[in-house]
C-alpha cells in the first residue's frame, strides 16, 4: 500500500462507525526478558495491508519521536515503539549488544502470523527508524535481518568512535544520561560497550550495507554524534558505491535532538518512505 503523505500533518474525519485509529500497549520477550511499548494503527481508510514502522530510541530515550510516530499512521502506517530491555519499564538490564537482540526480537514479533493478520501489516515493507543510540541499533539490525527493507537513522552515534578517541566522554554519558536505565553497574555497561564496540561500529557495517536501503540524517550542530565523526566515515564509502540500494545523507541546520527541524524531519522521512514503498 502507498502511504499518503498528504496526510502528515492532516487530521482525517470519520464517519459514525467507521474504524477510529487506535493504540493498544504490547509486550514482546526478548531473550527472557519482557518489552513493553505501544502500537499505533491506522483507521479503517486504509484498507490494503500497511506498511509497518519500528521506532527506537536512543541512550538513555528522553528524546521523544512521537511527533513522527503520530504522522506516519495518519500517513497509513502500523507503528511499533518498543522500550529495550532496561530502559522505561521494560523487564533485564540494558546492555550496549543487547540493543540489537532486542530489535530482532521486535521484527520477530511484527512479522508473526499472528500480528500481521491483527493489525493487517505488509510484511514486505519493514521500515527501521532510530535516533542517536537507536540510530546504531537500526544500522546494526539491517545488516543481518533480511526481514527490514530500510532504515533512517537519525543523528546516529558510534560507540567505537570514543574507544578510538578518548574514553572519558562515554562515561560521563554512562554516568548522567543512564542513570535511569536498569544495569549492573556503570564499570559493567562500560564494559559492555568496550567488548562489543567493534562489531557494532558503523564505519565497519559497509560491506552489509552496500546493497541496502539507508537513510542518514546529521545535524550541522550536533557535539553529541558529529557528522564528520560520527556519520561520514561511514557514507563517504557508501555514496561511492555501484551497488544496488537507496543510500541518502540529509543534513539539517540544528543539534542532536532536532527539536528545531521537527516538520522538516518529518516531511523528510515522509518522502522516503513513500519512495520506497
Amino acid at each position: 500500500m502507498k502511504i499518503n503523505t498528504e496526510n502528515l500533518f492532516r487530521d482525517t474525519e470519520y464517519k459514525n462507525g467507521e474504524t477510529l485509529p487506535y493504540s493498544e500497549a504490547i509486550s514482546i520477550t526478548s531473550g527472557k526478558d519482557t518489552l513493553y511499548g505501544y502500537i499505533l494503527v491506522p483507521g479503517g481508510n486504509y484498507v490494503e495491508s500497511r506498511p509497518c514502522v519500528i521506532m527506537f530510541h536512543g541512550f538513555p530515550g528522553y528524546t521523544n519521536n512521537n511527533d513522527i510516530e503520530q504522522a506516519l499512521r495518519r500517513c497509513g502506517c502500523v507503528v511499533i515503539h518498543v522500550n529495550h530491555r532496561g530502559a522505561w519499564g521494560s523487564g533485564g538490564s540494558y546492555t550496549f549488544s543487547g540493543l540489537t537482540e532486542d530489535a530482532h526480537a521486535i521484527t520477530d514479533w511484527s512479522v508473526s502470523d499472528e500480528t500481521v493478520r491483527k493489525y493487517n501489516i505488509d510484511t514486505e515493507n519493514i521500515i527501521l527508524i532510530g535516533h542517536s543510540m537507536g540510530g546504531m541499533t537500526v544500522i546494526n539490525t539491517l545488516r543481518y535481518d533480511e526481514r527490514v527493507k530500510a532504515a533512517a537513522a537519525i543523528t546516529p552515534y558510534d560507540l567505537a568512535y570514543w574507544f578510538e578517541n578518548g574514553e572519558e566522554e562515554l562515561k560521563e554519558l554512562i554516568r548522567t544520561e543512564g542513570a535511569c536505565l536498569k544495569y549492573e553497574s556503570n564499570e559493567a555497561i562500560f564494559e559492555n560497550a568496550r567488548r562489543n564496540y567493534r562489531n557494532l561500529s558503523l564505519e565497519n557495517s559497509y560491506d552489509e550495507l552496500k546493497n541496502k536501503n539507508l537513510l542518514l540524517i546529521g545535524a550541522e550542530y550536533d557535539t553529541t554524534a558529529p557528522i564528520e565523526k560520527m556519520i561520514l566515515p561511514l557514507w563517504n564509502r557508501l555514496k561511492t558505491s555501484n551497488e544496488k540500494g537507496k543510500r541518502e545523507l540529509v543534513i539539517f541546520k540544528t543539534d542532536h535532538t532536532l527539536c528545531s527541524k521537527r516538520v522538516e524531519l518529518t516531511k523528510k522521512l515522509g518522502k522516503w518512505m513513500a519512495d520506497l514503498i
